[in-house]
């Protein structure tokens, strides 16, 4: 450490390492705030009868959705579609909680892509939520207790269904 620039390089080194440090530190202190905040938050899901008055309220035209069929084996109570023209929201009450968990894990695997460009999953006590992004397609789905929600469409939309949904607490 002869000259005055290895002891500048010195100086600026440390430094560099203390910011990358601190930066390190922070980040982790901030996903565990992130992580325990979703953990904590209980959520109210809400009756088939507010969703179809919120999406008619927001100009959607509502239908019911026929499951006998389909998904005989999921003991869905009631289900709903409504629609504007740029994505559709899915609204699905179950029997028993029970039922609405494997509902959200069968559909969340279906849609889950290593290709995706966004893909987002968070648990809660008494919720899950799942967002993908792939190629151009937006997909999101929701369970709250008995109730499971699913919005797909443009990925130009998906703000916009993201306001909507948070209206009534989705």
């Amino acid at each position: 450490m002869n000259s005055k620039s290895e002891k500048i390089a010195l100086v600026v080194a440390i430094i560099l390492v203390i910011l990358f440090v601190v930066g390190s530190i922070s980040a982790v202190i901030f996903g565990v705030v992130l992580f325990k905040k979703h953990v904590k938050i209980i959520k109210d899901s809400i009756t088939a009868d507010k969703f179809i008055s919120a999406m008619k309220d927001e100009g959607f035209e509502v239908s019911k959705i026929d499951n006998s069929s389909k998904n005989s084996d999921l003991d869905i109570k009631e289900a709903y579609k409504a629609e504007n023209g740029n994505y559709t929201i899915e609204f699905y009450t179950f029997n028993n909680e029970d039922a609405a968990i494997k509902f959200f894990l069968t559909n969340e695997t279906e849609l889950d892509s290593n290709s995706a460009t966004k893909r987002v999953s968070i648990s809660g006590k008494n919720y899950s939520t799942f967002t993908l992004v792939k190629n151009g397609k937006y997909t999101f789905i929701e369970r709250i207790n008995n109730t499971v929600l699913i919005v797909s469409g443009n990925s130009k939309h998906e703000k916009d269904s993201k306001e909507i949904l948070k209206n009534f607490g989705y």
